[in-house]
């Protein structure tokens, strides 16, 4: 494998990124309807982080000289059946993007692209996390089962939950 054909990679995993934030927003919207406001804003503020993901990706491409393009982005649905039916299918997907990020680190290792290295680090820590949180939002909403008021304590609980001030390579977003 080249450089360029790694570097396509990349590509293709910030395209990914924004895929993700558009997969939450519509998770958002399906929370929207069904008058979840905490998990709605849960889902809002996951799709802002994948667009700050996407804007970290995009100047990592840039800073190493590739020209960045943007693809189109695929259909994604607002159906699902459940709270726990979004957060399962939100988990399988973080589960997809570290299995792509893993791949590009491997890549890097393999050709010797130490330019990547701690860039793709950074993204795996970050997925750790975002496997970790999924499984622990999951674990609560199983726990709470059909009980509204416990999904509604849960639902408070998460729409608590603070914008991100900056991407996890430190950049502060909206800049």
């Amino acid at each position: 494998m080249s450089n360029k054909e790694f570097l396509d990679h990349v590509q293709d995993q910030l395209t990914f990124e924004l895929q993700s934030a558009y997969i939450y927003k519509g998770m958002a919207s399906y929370f929207a309807d069904e008058d979840w406001e905490g998990f709605e804003r849960f889902m809002e503020i996951q799709a802002i982080e994948e667009m700050s993901h996407a804007e970290d990706f995009k100047r990592f491409l840039q800073r190493v000289g590739y020209k960045v393009e943007y693809k189109a982005l695929d259909e994604v649905t607002s159906d699902y059946s459940s709270i726990l039916d979004v957060l399962e299918k939100a988990l399988e997907h973080e589960k997809k993007v570290t299995a792509r990020i893993e791949k590009l680190y491997k890549e890097a290792n393999e050709i010797g692209y130490s330019k990547a290295y701690s860039f793709l680090l950074t993204y795996l820590d970050e997925q750790a996390e975002e496997e970790e949180n999924f499984d622990n939002l999951i674990n609560k909403v199983k726990k709470a089962g059909d009980n509204i008021s416990a999904q509604t304590m849960i639902d408070k609980a998460v729409g608590g939950r603070p914008f991100p001030s900056q991407s996890p390579m430190g950049r502060p977003l909206g800049k």
